[in-house]
């Protein structure tokens, strides 16, 4: 706003000086009078036209916000599918051991493996590790009545 004004004044007084005559002339008191009236009420409208912002432009509008609905989505709940799997295992693989719980059988990794059997398709809450007396490594086993209760059966 203080731009616009700015350049219409100074437009309106570079106007005004082209009518101007060409020799200076000695005015008399009246247009002194008329020179400096003219003068005065240039000044009071571009001060009442700065006054006239009362700030309008400088508040900070808050932002428009849009909310889209969420779609609706619906789960449905997984279909079982029966997977037909071999769940015999060979009764060879199978071992006995004592625990402090009593003894315990196992069916050992090494030899499932040998027999043909896929151990990665075997329940990971029945396999645990066995601890063999002796400085021998530790070995794979699962536990024969975990794996019965899973579904599976020792031939």
């Amino acid at each position: 706003m203080r731009k616009t004004l700015t350049a219409v004044t100074l437009s309106m007084a570079l106007a005004a000086t082209s009518f101007v005559p060409g020799q200076a002339v000695a005015g008399d008191r009246e247009d002194l009078a008329a020179v400096l009236f003219g003068a005065s009420l240039l000044a009071i409208v571009a001060a009442a036209a700065l006054n006239d912002d009362d700030g309008k432009d400088r508040k900070a509008r808050a932002p428009v916000v849009q909310y889209q609905r969420a779609p609706v989505v619906t789960v449905q709940p997984p279909q079982r599918v029966e997977v037909k799997r071999n769940n015999t295992l060979p009764s060879q693989c199978s071992r006995q051991f004592n625990t402090n719980s009593g003894q315990r059988s196992y069916m050992m990794k090494d030899c499932l493996e040998r027999n043909g059997v896929r151990v990665s398709s075997l329940p990971g809450r029945c396999e645990r590790s066995i601890d063999m007396p002796g400085r021998g490594p530790d070995r794979t086993g699962w536990f024969q009545g975990c794996l019965n209760s899973e579904g599976y059966r020792i031939r």
